[in-house]
């Protein structure tokens, strides 16, 4: 999962966040993060797999979606809707009415897929990626009836 981790950033983030700083992340540098975040009972996540190969994962945690990430290969084919729509039934059952998350400014395709599932922009902020400042924003999902529908 931390080398899919990786993946997911380098695919994603091009252009968007400094080389340099993706070029940093490596599946040993992230594996304290999924370690800690197993370890953490307030987190769940949920991961897809094709033929036992994981192709993307939802971290979430008392109403916030921490992360959503899919391979470049499985994108457009449902499976991040199945992952917000999960993490979505999984807060309405802990009690939970809405479900916030953020993405960096420049992640077109992840605003317009949230965008298009019902987030509403909350704010627009910097996000502080180990010490590069970002132009992040903040969304909300509202509805998450509609959300965990499948």
């Amino acid at each position: 999962m931390a080398a899919l981790h990786v993946q997911c950033w380098q695919e994603s983030y091009v252009g968007i966040v400094p080389a340099a700083l993706l070029a940093s992340f490596t599946p040993t540098t992230r594996l304290p993060m999924w370690q800690a975040n197993l370890a953490d009972h307030s987190r769940i996540i949920w991961a897809a797999f094709d033929d036992n190969q994981p192709q993307g994962f939802a971290i979430a945690s008392d109403g916030n979606l921490a992360a959503l990430y899919l391979r470049a290969s499985a994108k457009r084919h449902g499976l991040g809707r199945k992952l917000l729509a999960l993490a979505a039934q999984s807060w309405l059952e802990a009690g939970g009415t809405s479900l916030t998350l953020s993405v960096l400014d420049g992640n077109q395709p992840a605003i317009a897929f949230y965008e298009a599932m019902g987030a509403r922009l909350l704010k627009k902020d910097i996000y502080d990626w180990s010490g590069n400042p970002l132009p992040n924003r903040i969304y909300v999902f509202d509805d998450l009836q509609k959300l965990a529908a499948p």
